[in-house]
């Protein structure tokens, strides 16, 4: 990516961090943390059913796991 993709993503993160920061010290570190998991339950609802409808393959997730969790030594130790 070059130079012009770069300014962008870092006023996406001031603003967004910014954003966040206010917002963390209105309402305090519980509710904040609450007000965020409830912002996120809907797309971890939704990928669930996903999962369950078949949209998504279970067998491609939990191997995207297994990787992340053995590391490049887990997905050499597979192929081989």
């Amino acid at each position: 990516m070059g130079p012009t993709g770069r300014a962008p993503r870092e006023a996406r993160r001031l603003l967004t961090g910014t954003t966040a920061g206010r917002v963390f010290e209105q309402l305090g570190y519980v509710d904040f943390y609450l007000l965020t998991t409830l912002a996120a339950l809907p797309g971890i609802l939704l990928f669930a059913w996903l999962v369950r409808s078949g949209l998504v393959d279970a067998a491609i997730a939990e191997e995207d796991v297994r990787a992340a969790a053995g590391g490049a030594a887990g997905a050499d130790a597979q192929s081989a």
